[in-house]
């Protein structure tokens, strides 16, 4: 068996809102922000590929993911803080 490559573990949102998410290459992701008025790609899957450096056009992250869109099987960059992970053993406790 391969074993699994961890991207990064990644925190988003405070109090009640908070939640941890591990990144793991090749595993399903959906896109779910935790702003309710941020509807960009909100609901679509993607799987993870691998970790970019940031770049100027993607705000508060040093990286962004790459990522495969399952609807149409396109390469793009998802902001990892806006991912929630469709396996709960990725979806780790917070700690408060």
């Amino acid at each position: 068996m391969e074993s699994e490559e961890l991207i990064m573990i990644v925190m988003t949102g405070a109090g009640p809102n908070a939640r941890r998410v591990r990144i793991v290459k090749g595993h399903e992701y959906i896109i779910n922000p935790l702003n309710p008025k941020d509807m960009k790609n909100r609901g679509r899957h993607v799987i993870a590929v691998k970790a970019e450096l940031y770049t100027p056009r993607h705000d508060n992250a040093d990286y962004v993911l790459r990522a495969t869109y399952l609807d149409n099987r396109k390469s793009g960059r998802v902001d990892m803080s806006v991912l929630e992970s469709v396996d709960p053993a990725d979806n780790l406790p917070v700690d408060r």
